[in-house]
């Protein structure tokens, strides 16, 4: 029955999407000659000839249906800004971008976005065809509420072409209050509406990013322009490709030089003046993944001190330390109290220590074992986590490389630093980064232009044309592919 229950839900998404485009050609080739009895008869019962005005029409809309939209505030803009006059109903003898906005939405999934999502139910093209060939009979209230659920769905696909659907840091009430970083939604729309080509200067919402661009393009592959795919809920590579766009849109771009680190591709790749080079990185494993962030890196030091995290501390340092006296020598550990006073480490003072642990902590000196290797690359951040060398060299021969905690080790981060360096304008330092490295000196090198750092979690990306996987080692596909599509699980026709 379940299976049933399926293959008739597909049938009626299939045809729901034959009508609508059908409906879309038909009124784009022959727009005066669908004056259908049925339509007459469906929206018999709007006509009307006393009426309210249309701006107090669209004042009182706005008022009170402010609860169906995603942005009140930046559609009454729209409208004021506008004069309070109707932005897409007209008669059907002026132009106006309506059907083209409408059929963007529709096929929003050429976007990685989701039909669903943009009022489908109330913005029906035999609707605006209708109010359209019947502007002067029609009520000002039913044209004003189409006007505004239209301009509140296109608002909500640029907003969701540029930011995302679900960014953690800009949610759809903060981008309904203000202009954020110089985007301005509504005048973008306005722009669009009174401009030459209104889906083209749409589309300067998104991302212009290479990622981005070409999974844009290997979706449009995929799905084709306009087809009925656009009404079926996207699966397999379709699906993981508009993920990944979802993600990408939550990045703010960069017009110049950054370092990204992909979690799931373990790499970090440097984008600096046109050039590109590439390391690989060991991130963080499932129990203690490596997070997503965006900031800036500052600064690295050579030969760095250690301090030991707690837990490893309590759970690992002790431990060994308290069945092998030669353990804390041998791997260059001090132990401290939380004066800095040096603590003597005999075996009933480590007893001790193990009672109360949180009183006490340890470092590790410079020397080759150190857990930070040879060079650390710090940026402001809530989690404490920073860009590393590593003396565990074999490890990055390994294909899966989520062996660690929250940091980042990076192979050959001599090359990274002296890389650094020389695109900071600071080539001069860079046989100094050498010397120290050599002589085991602690030096700290600031950066005089800070580097933009994203660490993504991208689980696809196109090279050479090709669009290559990653493994999704948090899991985190399914959930973020369930928000923006409306599952209630993810399926796949891959067996």
């Amino acid at each position: 029955m379940e299976t049933l229950n399926k293959t008739q839900k597909r049938s009626e998404n299939k045809l729901h999407g034959d009508l609508r485009l059908l409906a879309y050609l038909i009124i784009l080739f022959f727009p005066n000659s669908t004056q259908a009895t049925t339509l007459n008869l469906y929206y018999q019962h709007s006509l009307t000839r006393v009426d309210t005005p249309i701006a107090e029409s669209l004042k009182n809309q706005l008022r009170n249906h402010k609860g169906d939209l995603y942005y009140p505030n930046s559609v009454a803009r729209c409208y004021q800004q506008n004069g309070y006059k109707l932005l897409w109903v007209a008669p059907d003898s002026v132009r106006t971008p309506a059907t083209e906005a409408m059929l963007m939405l529709d096929c929003a999934l050429q976007y990685g976005l989701s039909f669903d999502d943009y009022h489908p139910e109330d913005l029906l093209i035999d609707k605006l065809h209708y109010l359209s060939v019947h502007f002067g009979q029609t009520g000002n209230d039913q044209k004003s509420r189409f006007d505004i659920l239209l301009t509140d769905a296109v608002l909500y696909m640029i907003n969701n072409m540029h930011y995302g659907k679900l960014n953690p840091d800009f949610p759809d009430h903060y981008l309904d209050s203000a202009v954020v970083n110089g985007f301005n939604a509504p005048q973008l729309l306005l722009n669009a509406i009174h401009g030459r080509d209104f889906k083209k200067m749409l589309e300067t919402a998104q991302p212009v990013s290479i990622a981005y661009l070409d999974l844009k393009r290997q979706l449009q592959l995929l799905t084709g322009p306009y087809q009925n795919s656009c009404y079926q809920k996207p699966k397999d590579d379709i699906l993981k490709i508009a993920i990944n766009m979802e993600r990408l849109r939550w990045i703010t771009p960069e017009k110049g030089d950054y370092i990204q680190v992909n979690i799931p591709s373990y790499t970090l790749k440097f984008y600096h003046a046109g050039n590109l080079d590439e390391f690989k990185v060991i991130t963080g494993k499932p129990s203690t993944p490596t997070p997503t962030l965006q900031s800036e890196i500052n600064y690295f030091i050579t030969c760095p001190e250690w301090k030991v995290p707690s837990k490893m501390f309590v759970e690992e340092l002790l431990p060994q330390a308290i069945k092998d006296k030669q353990y804390l020598e041998n791997n260059q550990y001090v132990i401290y109290d939380q004066q800095g006073n040096y603590v003597e480490p005999t075996t009933a003072r480590l007893l001790e220590i193990q009672q109360r642990p949180g009183a006490f902590y340890a470092r590790q000196s410079v020397g080759c074992g150190n857990a930070l290797g040879l060079l650390v690359f710090r940026f402001p951040n809530t989690y404490g986590i920073y860009l590393h060398d590593t003396p565990f060299l074999e490890l990055f021969q390994r294909a899966d490389r989520d062996l660690g905690d929250q940091c980042i080790r990076v192979e050959h981060p001599e090359q990274l630093a002296a890389l650094i360096l020389e695109n900071d304008q600071s080539s001069e330092q860079v046989s100094n980064l050498h010397q120290a490295i050599s002589f085991y000196r602690k030096k700290q090198f600031n950066l005089r232009h800070p580097i933009p750092l994203k660490i993504t979690y991208l689980t696809c990306e196109v090279k050479g044309g090709r669009l290559i996987s990653y493994k999704d080692i948090y899991a985190m596909d399914q959930s973020l592919g369930m928000a923006l599509y409306h599952f209630n699980q993810i399926f796949s026709s891959k067996k």
